[in-house]
């Protein structure tokens, strides 16, 4: 497996099980993470689908429910797909269009503990919320929503890249609060793009151009930040996709610097992982990964637009989804 980033300062010619044993020495804790970034291993790759689905086109972002089935954002095809497990797809939701239960390059989607499948219609600038069979329930105006995840209560929570703010949704789809303006300041953005949840219900947003995490509680207080430009570790290049893992570690897509990274809820840096290739076809191989989650079970699902495809990746130590 590749570790770009765990090895980095190595001299040359050091073994790295000598540079662990060195790190280790000195207190630092360099098995766990590794471990755990060898664990990810991709299990397949799903791209093209059957000749009922044809093949997913910019596919930016994707979602699990609690019985296993992955819902894709499948962007350029102006739908939702669900894929079983295996990564068969099983049916398709929405078509081109404005109307209601149409989309207009949908960026992201979420799904609820009923099944319930969330929206964001980025260019119809609205966010819709579907039964888990593709009819509308609501849909409520945003401009040009690009991430949205939804809490156990049925809160959503929405960003809206071009106002630079993160909106909060009640179960019924009416805006509850809003916060966020341009900026670098802590409670600012810079185009925020997807958000994660943990058991305690603070959000995660991965502030895209500031090249961060910012932490908030439920009601968008600041809570803390990390991460600047560069690809060293805990530095990004355009983070896009958040998850947030069964025992609360945060995994960022490092989206411009082809990698995965994993982060404590407190910003503190496990490990690294993965490296650009054009086609992203060996282990840890990535190009501009984007929309990140995790299925029940601990499997890691990973979108990949530029390749128009989205990866399961084995599970990370047994982390399933909380």
């Amino acid at each position: 497996m590749t570790q770009r980033c765990a090895n980095r300062g190595r001299a040359p010619g050091v073994g790295p099980w000598l540079t662990a044993l060195a790190l280790c020495c000195l207190g630092l804790v360099v098995f766990a993470q590794t471990t755990s970034a060898q664990q990810l291993a991709r299990l397949q790759r799903t791209a093209t689908l059957s000749s009922d689905f044809g093949s997913l086109h910019y596919a930016y972002s994707l979602a699990i429910d609690q019985r296993g089935y992955v819902y894709v954002a499948d962007t350029g095809n102006n739908r939702i797909v669900k894929l079983d497990a295996d990564g068969k797809a099983i049916a398709a939701i929405g078509t081109a269009g404005s109307g209601p239960g149409e989309f207009r390059m949908p960026e992201d989607v979420a799904v609820d503990l009923n099944g319930n499948i969330y929206v964001a219609d980025t260019k119809n600038n609205r966010v819709q919320k579907l039964t888990p069979t593709g009819q509308v329930i609501w849909a409520t105006a945003i401009q040009a929503p690009d991430g949205i995840t939804v809490d156990r209560s049925g809160n959503v929570y929405v960003s809206a890249a071009l106002l630079h703010q993160i909106a909060k949704l009640n179960p019924k789809g009416d805006i509850i609060k809003s916060w966020g303006s341009y900026g670098k300041e802590p409670g600012q953005f810079q185009y925020p793009h997807d958000i994660a949840i943990d058991s305690a219900g603070n959000l995660y947003v991965a502030d895209f151009v500031n090249d961060r995490i910012q932490k908030f509680t439920s009601d968008g207080r600041f809570l803390k930040a990390w991460g600047e430009l560069g690809d060293g570790q805990g530095q990004f290049h355009n983070p896009w996709g958040v998850a947030v893992d069964a025992d609360n570690n945060v995994w960022v897509t490092d989206m411009s610097n082809h990698r995965l990274q994993t982060f404590t809820q407190d910003g503190k840096w496990l490990f690294s992982y993965g490296h650009y290739s054009e086609t992203a076809l060996g282990a840890g191989e990535f190009n501009h990964p984007k929309g990140i989650a995790f299925g029940p079970k601990g499997d890691l699902w990973v979108a990949q637009p530029g390749i128009h495809a989205v990866d399961r990746l084995s599970a990370p130590q047994g982390k399933g989804a909380r």
